[in-house]
């Protein structure tokens, strides 16, 4: 009988150290998975957001198809639509290189939505152009220019854009013209960049 009783202790006891194995290999394993979930919630938290988590939509550069002669024209039209209609355009080209076309920078939506009903717009070329494809019609040119006085020119640029004038001086050195506006009541001195009058007829 006391071997039996015997027995039973020793069976009693590797049973409860069986029994805490297991409770320590649960612990354990319960520690490690909560010590995961703790690193992917720091990990999740450390991450930069992307952009479309910062809802900020992507630009492209679009290709725009007009009539001919009608670029500049277009390009005010649709700055002012740009302006007035709150519409994300971060830029739009016209090299003179290139007749009959513009390019515009923006979110597609808003390009699609600028160039509606614009006139002298034959159309929207949906193929997205690389920056480095007309990196080379961004780069300011130096303009070699002779003019003389008497000459007429149109200034193409600035706040004087389209109106015509006579060359009154000519300063090679500052690059810069001035000339009495012709289209006016009273004649009116202007100095222009040199880079914004194009030449029309020279004096006699």
């Amino acid at each position: 009988m006391e071997d039996e009783e015997a027995e039973d202790e020793e069976v009693e006891e590797e049973d409860t150290l069986e029994e805490n194995e297991e409770d320590r290999e649960t612990e354990d394993s319960e520690d490690s998975e909560e010590e995961e979930e703790t690193e992917e919630v720091e990990e999740s938290e450390g991450k930069s957001p992307d952009v479309e988590e910062t809802g900020e939509e992507p630009t492209v550069i679009f290709t725009i198809k007009t009539v001919v002669g009608r670029e500049n024209i277009v390009a005010d039209s649709i700055a002012i639509k740009v302006g007035s209609e709150n519409l994300k355009i971060k830029s739009l080209v016209h090299p003179e290189e290139i007749r009959g076309y513009l390019f515009i920078e923006g979110t597609q939506e808003d390009i699609e939505k600028v160039v509606k009903m614009v006139p002298h717009v034959r159309g929207l070329i949906k193929r997205p152009v690389e920056i480095k494809d007309i990196q080379r019609f961004l780069q300011p040119r130096k303009v070699e220019v002779d003019l003389k006085n008497g000459d007429v020119v149109e200034v193409i640029g600035g706040p004087f854009k389209g109106e015509k004038g006579k060359v009154t001086r000519y300063d090679k050195v500052k690059r810069e013209v001035t000339i009495e506006l012709i289209d006016v009541a009273v004649p009116i001195p202007v100095t222009v960049s040199v880079e914004f009058v194009k030449l029309l007829k020279r004096s006699k």
